[in-house]
């Protein structure tokens, strides 16, 4: 390979690397749409629901002029991988004693927000409703 072939590659590589999602990339508002058929038993919970990823790896969820749930956390982005810890925070994710606020998913980047998958979540509510759909972003 010559050096004008190496140079334009080496470039190519460099702009590349600047289009990848850093850690912070995920940082901002977010909202989701819940209706009465996504989960017919949780219809007290339905509406819109403001997920806040702060680039400081605060994370905030609350429902947009409801009261049902208002959850403080951390977060920490590593690659595609999302990891939530509630256990300092408030959280919506504690069941007769027991802690289940820490979470992992698999964050996909889709034309206007993100795509939560579920790797480990013991947190029904959570595991049901971060990933229902897609989660857009607000601008």
């Amino acid at each position: 390979m010559n050096a004008g072939c190496r140079m334009a590659l080496a470039l190519a590589v460099l702009l590349l690397a600047g289009c990848a999602r850093t850690p912070q990339g995920i940082a901002g508002s977010y909202v989701e749409h819940i209706d009465a058929r996504d989960n017919p038993p949780w219809r007290d919970l339905i509406g819109d629901f403001q997920f806040d990823f702060g680039a400081d790896g605060q994370l905030r969820v609350h429902q947009v002029g409801g009261t049902q749930v208002d959850a403080h956390a951390r977060y920490r982005l590593d690659g595609d991988l999302l990891t939530i810890d509630e256990s300092g925070g408030t959280s919506s994710c504690r069941e007769s004693g027991v802690d289940l606020a820490s979470a992992l998913y698999r964050v996909r980047y889709v034309d206007d927000g993100i795509e939560l998958q579920v790797l480990r979540d013991e947190c029904r509510g959570r595991r049901e409703a971060m990933p229902l759909r897609p989660l857009r972003r607000m601008h």
